[in-house]
């Protein structure tokens, strides 16, 4: 079956009886700028994330993966917001350039290249042009280059800063050259620790050019910044290391720097989700790709949070969003991509060995909330972090189905057996057998309005999902594996109710806060028949609110929906998944309707899901991944998975 797609693009479509550049399904331009409605875009390498600011010329932040201290929100690990080094005040004939003294400004994202820009004059006096880049190939490093066309002849200068954060102490500011032959860099150095000291934070940067002269009119002047932020999560000696690679980035030239970029992103982009015949759709999808490739970088060992590298929203920790909602599209687009989420608990077994001794539990069971530590982070006023137990069946699915596609056994035997059998050894444990069966009891569900009930029925069956895959993973290694006395069959002997499947044991059709019950069709396939995965849908559905519900399970109904032929209420949900939650001028996805925390990844994730594995008909299953059937709405041309 031939799973890779090549497809010739159309630079130019007749839509309406006019043209429209395909470019825009790459790009998202906007020159309407309000204050009281900007949401910045994030450009992100898997390390670094820079939210881009309302102000010329500046970011409101940058993040750094792997880096927390306790600070902020329920007193717990926090992802950190580092020392914020691409800013610059300009100064143009004696004037601070702000909003208040420039016209015909616009700010663009550019998702196939990879870079956020800004443009704007200053009167008559000048055009500007500047492009930000998180750069794909250098983890720690960020560029800015500026293009100022002057209209007449006019002094200008360039104040170069860089910014703490409520994450750090004040900053220590340090100047410093390097002469060199026929090299000389003038170096802004800032030093600062995390609130509590755990953490050391330390950047460098350069300015190329921009001394103060006057620009004349008639001639382009280019100005850029490099530099790099690097922490003592990430290198023992990050001050000395911040300034070698900030030099490194300058001596390797803007040029080299932006062209090695492009490249890097663009081998991203070879895989790819087209859908023909919705350019709008087109765009947003290219935008969750954007984020989604943004947050996770080759070789890190590193997970996404729910935010990605966009925001500290919820304190940036790891959560089953990344390995349940977030990994699987990576595993058919990027299976590279998706094994460091994998690696990321692997690397966290013993932590959470020690979490379920601590709990009275054998095996590994991983925390609900999780940092740099393995360990459980979630604040204390959550009942979540001591009893959502179901993401370490979430943790297992997402090794087994990256075997499943990849089918390295040399992987499986020496990195993800030991998780697969000691995840497997916490629910021998946790299950408990009495007189009418068997039972897991006191759990919070993935519909956490549902706190403190017996018999969920996706834990009770991603229970059973995750001893059967651990028995497969044993047997196939020629080792000894789980018993396996609790089975699909044991799992599914919570009663119905009204036909449909009941969420846990005390449940009488109350709201609930997201899909849930469906989550058994899809991904786990326990459910197969396509009658009662309606009419699990039709009795869940209504008893969602419409409001401050999380934007995932509408992206699961599409999905449902789509494999059940009914294109049409796939696409209403597909739609229902992002249109409302979207935020001004980026079209930015919250996690709520009306939330002001973007972007939400893991909502993109779910959607991309719907995409792939609903519309396109991809589906993964133990001999690995398939193409079924594809659905493909009305309005719709094809959808295409070059991968």
């Amino acid at each position: 079956m031939r799973l890779r797609t090549t497809i010739l693009s159309i630079l130019l479509c007749l839509l309406d009886g006019q043209i429209s550049l395909a470019q825009n399904v790459w790009c998202i331009s906007t020159t309407n700028l309000d204050a009281e409605n900007y949401y910045g875009a994030t450009v992100a390498n898997g390390m670094i994330g820079i939210k881009s600011s309302l102000q010329p010329l500046q970011t409101e932040h940058m993040i750094m993966a792997g880096a927390y201290d306790k600070y902020g929100r329920g007193n717990v690990d926090n992802i950190l917001m580092v020392i914020n080094f691409m800013n610059v005040v300009l100064v143009v004939d004696k004037d601070t350039i702000s909003l208040s003294n420039i016209s015909h400004y616009q700010q663009s994202v550019h998702f196939k290249e990879g870079y956020f820009s800004g443009s704007f004059d200053v009167s008559d006096k000048l055009h500007l042009e500047y492009q930000i880049y998180a750069l794909r190939h250098l983890p720690y490093c960020a560029l800015m280059n500026i293009t100022i066309s002057p209209l007449k002849d006019i002094p200008i200068h360039f104040i170069h800063e860089h910014n703490s954060s409520e994450a750090l102490k004040e900053l220590k500011i340090r100047h410093s050259e390097l002469i060199e032959g026929n090299t000389h860099l003038k170096l802004l150095s800032s030093d600062t620790e995390s609130k509590t000291g755990k953490i050391k934070v330390c950047a460098t940067s350069i300015i190329l050019a921009g001394d103060d002269k006057v620009y004349q009119k008639g001639k382009d002047y280019h100005v850029s910044i490099v530099g790099a932020c690097v922490t003592s999560a990430h290198h023992s000696d990050p001050a000395n290391e911040a300034e070698r690679l900030a030099i490194f980035t300058a001596l390797e030239g803007c040029k080299r720097l932006k062209d090695t970029h492009t490249n890097a992103w663009s081998k991203l982009w070879m895989s790819d989700i087209c859908v023909e015949g919705d350019s709008q759709i087109q765009q947003d999808v290219h935008n969750m790709l954007f984020q989604l490739y943004g947050s996770v970088r080759e070789d890190s060992h590193l997970s996404i949070p729910p935010m990605g590298l966009t925001s500290n929203g919820y304190n940036g920790h790891i959560f089953w969003d990344a390995d349940l909602w977030m990994m699987p599209p990576l595993l058919v687009l990027h299976p590279d991509l998706a094994r460091q989420l994998i690696e990321y608990r692997i690397d966290r077994l013993k932590p959470a060995h020690e979490n379920a001794y601590a709990h009275g539990f054998k095996g590994a069971m991983f925390p609900w909330e999780s940092s740099d530590t393995g360990e459980e982070v979630t604040p204390t006023f959550a009942l979540t972090g001591p009893f959502e137990h179901h993401i370490t069946g979430c943790v297992a699915l997402a090794a087994w189905q990256y075997f499943c596609v990849s089918r390295d056994t040399t992987w499986l035997r020496n990195r993800a057996w030991p998780l697969l059998k000691e995840t497997a050894a916490f629910w021998e444990s946790r299950i408990e057998k009495e007189q009418d069966g068997w039972h897991i009891r006191n759990v919070v569900c993935p519909d956490e309005w549902a706190m403190n009930v017996d018999d969920n029925a996706f834990t009770n069956a991603i229970a059973a999902k995750n001893i059967e895959i651990a028995i497969k993973a044993a047997q196939l290694l020629g080792v000894k594996g789980p018993v396996g006395d609790y089975t699909i069959n044991n799992a599914a002997s919570v009663p119905d109710i009204e036909g449909a499947t009941r969420e846990h044991a005390s449940y009488k059709g109350e709201a609930i806060k997201q899909a849930d019950v469906s989550l058994l069709a899809y991904p786990l396939g326990i459910i197969k028949e396509k009658s009662q995965i309606l009419r699990d849908m039709e009795f869940y559905i209504p008893r969602i609110p419409h409001d401050n519900t999380p934007a995932m399970s509408d992206a699961l109904f599409s999905l449902l929906y789509a494999r059940l032929g009914d294109t049409k209420k796939a696409l209403y949900h597909f739609h229902a998944g992002y249109d409302e939650y979207l935020c001004p001028p980026f079209r930015q996805m919250a996690e709520e309707k009306g939330g002001k925390n973007p972007y939400f990844i893991t909502g993109a994730g779910g959607l991309l899901q719907a995409l792939i594995m609903g519309f396109a008909g991809y589906g993964i299953n133990d001999d690995g991944l398939f193409l079924g059937q594809q659905h493909i709405p009305q309005g719709w041309r094809s959808i295409i998975i070059n991968r």
